[in-house]
């Protein structure tokens, strides 16, 4: 497939079924790294083992089970999603290492609104 998404990284939520994965194989068919957010650990270990089974590389997908309704979870997940969005971007930048809680609750809040998120 195309490589429009080739060097960027995508944070999938809800990608361990319907839409959610869907939208993961398309971005991987496209080139793109992936960390995929769902509740379901397992769910989501389904979606990894398609990706794989597809050709995308063990190194550009990265699994985050959280549930977004709780707010440990969400700020768990929050951080390492961006985390992992500057790992797989090889942003060479330093690292948010601490920020307001606000501001966690606001990008885990875009993210339920969005569904997807990409990154250069």
């Amino acid at each position: 497939m195309g490589t429009g998404f080739a060097g960027k990284t995508a944070l999938i939520t809800g990608a361990g079924r319907g839409i959610g994965r869907a939208i993961a194989l398309g971005l991987a068919d496209a080139g793109a790294g992936l960390i995929l957010l769902a509740r379901s650990a397992g769910q989501l270990d389904e979606t990894r083992a398609m990706l794989l089974g597809r050709g995308t590389g063990a190194g550009r997908i990265r699994v985050v089970a959280a549930d977004p309704g709780d707010e440990e979870q969400r700020g768990r997940a929050a951080r390492t999603a961006i985390d992992d969005l500057f790992e797989l971007s090889r942003i060479q930048s330093p690292r948010p290492t601490a920020a307001p809680a606000s501001a966690w609750r606001s990008y885990a809040a875009s993210q339920r609104r969005t569904g997807a998120a990409c990154a250069s």
